[in-house]
């Protein structure tokens, strides 16, 4: 039973044993389904992101938002639980049967990426919502200058990690770059 089926009924997450998430890698198509996301000024944009785990990396090959599109959801976190059950289910028989819901991505209204104390707090409401922990990460999106990056988290005993280290914001990278080092794109230095 996936992860978001057992939100809707109520049931326990099975205990895991992998690692926690310390890498994202994001798959063309997630990357550009984030833009167009992002073409809409003055609401927030985010949702739920859908991949594998494989030894600490999060592989995320979809995203979608949490509830059927409406414009009187002023909080992308919302969860609509029959819609996110049916999108969790219509991912996994279309993708693969392993992927799942394993995280959350939110950009602000102006899209711009937020400072690192905003982003934290927006973590910690999704920490205290059951919605992030140490294996499914909180990517906040936005832009710096014209660069399309992101910040990633993860959550663990009430503090925030931070993963993907050593990038600064962790770039929305393609998974068909050469090496793990190459696949990060260079941003300027956050202001």
């Amino acid at each position: 039973m996936d992860r978001a089926t057992r939100w809707h009924l109520g049931l326990p997450q099975p205990r895991t044993t992998r690692p926690p998430t310390e890498t994202l890698l994001f798959d063309r198509s997630v990357h550009e389904r984030i833009t167009r996301g992002l073409h809409t000024p003055g609401r927030w944009s985010g949702g739920a992101l859908y991949g594998t785990h494989a030894s600490g990396i999060l592989h995320v090959r979809h995203v979608s938002p949490l509830h059927p599109p409406t414009p009187d959801i002023r909080d992308p976190l919302t969860i609509n639980l029959p819609y996110l059950v049916g999108v969790s289910q219509a991912v996994s028989s279309l993708i693969d049967e392993s992927v799942e819901w394993c995280g959350q991505w939110l950009s602000p209204p102006h899209h711009q990426l937020p400072v690192e104390d905003q982003t934290l707090i927006h973590l910690a409401h999704c920490a205290q919502r059951g919605l992030v922990d140490e294996w499914h990460p909180l990517v906040m999106v936005g832009y710096i200058a014209e660069y399309l990056v992101g910040r990633a988290y993860t959550w663990k005993d009430g503090k925030a990690h931070s993963i993907a280290s050593g990038l600064g914001p962790v770039a929305l990278c393609h998974d068909d770059r050469a090496a793990p080092d190459d696949r990060a794109e260079q941003h300027p230095p956050e202001s």
